[in-house]
């Protein structure tokens, strides 16, 4: 949901500390906790997040200062100023997102700013950006025109094209049949996925896929891309969204969101946090390390 990443973080302070997923699982609030892969870059994220709302420096985080960033969120999407949220306010910032993505790719791709988007127009960006690695002009990428390090890996990133001799042995090594040869790169994103972009090597394939992607916007088939179109791709995701935040904030499923609704999540995130329940998160609620750079951090 790209256009709600604006919105989910607005929401957040939801994550004032570290990143979560989902609900967050055992180590929501902690960045992971130390638990597993990145885990001490998501808690050098973490101690930051904390040192910004420690807003006088003291080592101890308030409740106040755990949710002021929240309940200035609501503030600002309180439009009408009667304390509280209506479903339309809750997801302007998705609107206005919405209105910006319109905006940035009429401007990209209608070239002649008719208010129309053409198929020449759409496939004119993927032309150019073909013509920036096929150094002869002839229509096809080959192998002395990939950088250096695709010319050594060729079978493995284009497989399954005439010049790439070593296709069949390279899927063969990753376990694939000779079908699947040049192929294992699409994963679940099947022919047409970010994989196989890669592996595009020709201009017929370029356009090929250029007109796959018009066709998705042009929801119509008038042989055109309006604005409108664009802003009804994602309008049903939209829609969902508005929906699924009403069902989460909206505790009495009055249709409206007031302050105490808007800041329980982070409310209870905060008394999760607070190990030793004494009203503020300080050193001796963190895990081990990140305690030990929260003090030195303080003392200076």
């Amino acid at each position: 949901m790209v256009l709600a990443a604006g919105l989910l973080g607005a929401l957040s302070l939801t994550a004032p500390i570290g990143h979560t997923r989902g609900d967050g699982g055992w180590h929501a609030g902690y960045g992971q906790a130390y638990g597993h892969g990145n885990s001490w870059r998501h808690g050098r994220r973490a101690l930051r997040k904390l040192r910004r709302v420690d807003a006088d420096e003291d080592g101890k985080v308030t409740l106040e200062e755990f949710v002021i960033r929240s309940r200035t969120r609501f503030l600002e999407l309180d439009a009408d100023g009667n304390a509280e949220l209506s479903a339309e306010e809750l997801t302007k910032p998705m609107r206005e997102q919405a209105d910006y993505k319109v905006r940035r790719l009429m401007k990209t791709y209608d070239a002649d700013s008719d208010g129309k988007i053409t198929q020449d127009e759409f496939a004119a960006k993927s032309r150019k950006r073909f013509a920036t690695r096929d150094f002869n002009g002839d229509g096809k990428i080959s192998d002395d025109e990939l950088p250096p390090r695709r010319q050594k890996n060729k079978s493995k990133h284009y497989g399954g094209d005439a010049s790439a001799p070593g296709d069949a042995a390279s899927a063969a090594q990753h376990g694939k049949g000779p079908k699947h040869a040049g192929q294992y790169r699409g994963g679940r994103h099947g022919k047409y996925g970010r994989g196989q972009r890669h592996q595009v090597r020709s201009i017929e394939k370029v356009l090929e896929y250029s007109g796959r992607r018009f066709a998705r916007y042009d929801t119509n088939a008038d042989g055109v891309i309006e604005a409108s179109e664009i802003l009804d791709r994602g309008r049903e995701r939209r829609v969902y969204y508005q929906r699924r935040r009403l069902h989460v904030l909206d505790a009495n499923k009055d249709g409206t969101i007031s302050s105490d609704e808007f800041l329980a999540g982070p409310k209870e995130r905060f008394a999760v946090m607070d190990l030793d329940d004494d009203g503020a998160i300080t050193a001796d609620d963190l895990p081990p390390r990140m305690a030990r750079r929260w003090k030195v951090k303080t003392s200076k």
